[in-house]
């Protein structure tokens, strides 16, 4: 796994703070650096979207049907979904959240290749065969509670991390299933998953959120995998270039320079 390094900074941090602790951190001189930013859940809002009458892989129309069911216009903000069958999942960050950092580092040759949700990247690294993830936010304060379908992200929603908001949200999915909920939880506080136990089968993985984030934004990163959500997308692609979204780059790019997985905090400012 790629070593994982805690960052100085100060409290409230903006994003000239970021850059240069990175910039500082890595010593790449004048090298470009390309690199995954990983979004905490509450940086995200995400909601399922019915595609009847909307003509087939219409992005736009997609966009503007989850603006239905969010508080931000479609104009503010970039979204990504995975389609299963008639509805699909649409993730969605606001552009002025990531837009601003994105300028500073590529300002400093830190490119910025993909945009992930952490407790997505960390669910597709350890999903294997479960039907809902319970994945826990670094803070530890909530918990992203993702439905599973065929192996697809299905539905996200999240809850503060103690016993009865999950035992709720789990009882609520296990409606819709004909057999029991295979749960597995990735850096659930013990005491919760215990309590859990004792009304549901909840399998324990052993890495934590961050290792299994950065693990699988490695893979992304390496060319060996595509993220179920990607943000890096619309108002946020990249001005400087080809980037591993590029189908003719994918992968090829990590030679460049060193490989940056910034897993960013919810109280990381604006300006």
């Amino acid at each position: 796994m790629p070593a994982v390094i805690d960052l100085p900074l100060p409290e409230n941090p903006i994003p000239d703070d970021i850059a240069e602790a990175v910039k500082r951190e890595l010593g790449a001189g004048g090298a470009a650096v390309r690199g995954l930013l990983a979004l905490p859940a509450e940086w995200c809002l995400s909601a399922s979207i019915d595609l009847n009458e909307l003509p087939r892989n219409d992005r736009k129309a997609m966009l503007y049907r989850l603006e239905e069911k969010l508080p931000l216009s479609a104009e503010t903000i970039v979204a990504d979904f995975v389609e299963s069958g008639e509805r699909a999942i649409g993730v969605s960050v606001a552009v002025e959240r990531v837009r601003a950092l994105i300028d500073v580092f590529e300002e400093r040759h830190i490119i910025i290749d993909s945009i992930c949700p952490v407790a997505l990247l960390a669910a597709q690294f350890d999903a294997q065969s479960a039907d809902v993830l319970l994945v826990a936010e670094p803070d530890g304060l909530q918990v992203s509670i993702l439905s599973l379908a065929d192996g697809a992200l299905h539905a996200w929603n999240s809850a503060p991390c103690s016993v009865k908001p999950i035992a709720r949200q789990l009882s609520f999915l296990a409606l819709n299933q004909l057999k029991g909920l295979n749960i597995r939880a990735i850096g659930l506080d013990k005491s919760v998953g215990d309590e859990l136990a004792k009304q549901w089968q909840v399998e324990t993985s052993q890495t934590t959120p961050i290792e299994a984030a950065v693990s699988q934004a490695d893979r992304i990163l390496g060319g060996e995998s595509t993220p179920w959500i990607e943000l890096r997308r619309g108002a946020v692609l990249s001005v400087n270039g080809p980037t591993l979204l590029d189908e003719n780059n994918r992968g090829r790019l990590g030679n460049s320079g060193p490989i940056l997985v910034l897993t960013c905090a919810p109280n990381w400012t604006r300006n």
